[in-house]
């Protein structure tokens, strides 16, 4: 029977497990999509956008971590798609909420969730590139 003992390959081993530890934490994730909730919700609220009448729809917006490799940052209310896109409505129908008749065919669209993935694209890879230097930092210590 043969044996091998490598002696000194305890620093590599901590190093390969402090990096491990870093990969598998949920922080980078976390921060990146908490500047995309951040920016989601300035873009929601009033101009250039609609008209903020209760709040919902922006303190609707949320982040679920649900993995360190994976987050979900959306609203939370049936009408969001239709502030993102527009939508047809009926003239002259009232609509008690709003405590008034429609006027207009085709409500415009808003968009908050797209125009944030174009604001925040240069902020996230930069929360990346500190990701990459603080493991850089962990393996060479």
């Amino acid at each position: 029977m043969i044996s091998i003992d490598m002696i000194g390959t305890e620093g590599l081993q901590n190093k390969v497990n402090d990096v491990a530890k870093a990969l598998s934490s949920d922080k980078l994730i976390a921060k990146a999509a908490m500047i995309i909730e951040r920016q989601m919700k300035q873009n929601a609220t009033g101009r250039p956008g609609p008209k903020v009448r209760s709040n919902r729809l922006r303190s609707s917006i949320a982040t679920e971590v649900k993995s360190p490799h994976l987050a979900r940052v959306a609203p939370h209310v049936f009408y969001a798609p239709f502030v993102e896109f527009g939508h047809r409505q009926t003239p002259g129908q009232f609509v008690p909420p709003l405590k008034r008749r429609l006027v207009a065919d085709f409500a415009p669209a808003y968009p908050f969730v797209q125009p944030t993935i174009n604001q925040t694209k240069d902020k996230i890879q930069g929360v990346c590139v500190s990701f990459g230097n603080s493991l850089e930092d962990t393996w060479n210590k």
